[in-house]
């Protein structure tokens, strides 16, 4: 639960950076960019229009998967995840990878934030967020985050990369997590004996478990309300 936790405040944290940077032409540095982010998050999630009382509705998941694709670079973040097998891909392979393993991130992360952890992360505000460090080499940069959500500090790091004048996220980083790595041996050890359309295939079976195993839940809690 606390990998979710992590990975899921991190994912909404970088998402909602999306309307900020496309309302606004003028470049920003990395760190201006997550400030303006987090303003967005901070209003999504006290927004009176979202019911959370049983986690992120359907309304809301929306929202921030609109916003997620504006700023989060699922293809760089799916690209770096495979690594050097990605140049033997076909545009079509890494199309559907990409999509295979957004949704794949979506289902695992987000939509298992739980009710308690949506309402303290409501509850929090801007004097919760410390901007500790930025680090520019090129054109990627590191910035240090620190959540003050409970009695303990979250440290947060976020990976951008910078193109045509604005920079996207590609990997995330807390806890002793990233983003980026949870998946990188997992593709790596498939893609040794095995072909990127059989990877692609993977990722669609577990979105599939996931699925089912959502249905049946919900199968039994209406089996419940209706004893």
């Amino acid at each position: 639960m606390k990998r979710i936790i992590t990975i899921g405040i991190m994912l909404l944290a970088l998402g909602l950076a999306a309307g900020a940077v496309q309302a606004e032409a003028s470049a920003k540095t990395p760190t201006q960019t997550l400030q303006t982010a987090l303003d967005e998050l901070l209003a999504i999630l006290q927004d009176p229009r979202y019911d959370t009382k049983d986690g992120i509705s359907e309304n809301q998941l929306e929202v921030l998967r609109t916003t997620v694709h504006k700023f989060f670079d699922f293809g760089e973040l799916t690209k770096r995840a495979v690594g050097r097998p990605w140049l033997g891909f076909t545009d079509r392979q890494r199309d559907e990878l990409t999509g295979v393993f957004t949704q794949l991130l979506e289902k695992t992360y987000l939509r298992k934030l739980n009710t308690e952890y949506l309402h303290e992360l409501a509850a929090f505000d801007k004097s919760s967020i410390r901007f500790v460090d930025e680090q520019i080499k090129g054109n990627k940069a590191m910035v240090y985050t620190s959540f003050q959500l409970t009695e303990e500090p979250l440290e947060v790091n976020f990976r951008l990369i910078e193109r045509d004048g604005q920079w996207w996220a590609y990997d995330v980083i807390g806890e002793g997590l990233t983003l980026l790595g949870i998946y990188q041996d997992e593709f790596k050890n498939v893609l040794v004996n095995q072909s990127p359309d059989d990877l692609i295939a993977l990722l669609q079976e577990k979105i599939r478990a996931i699925d089912e195993k959502r249905d049946e839940a919900a199968g039994a809690e209406a089996g419940a309300a209706g004893e």
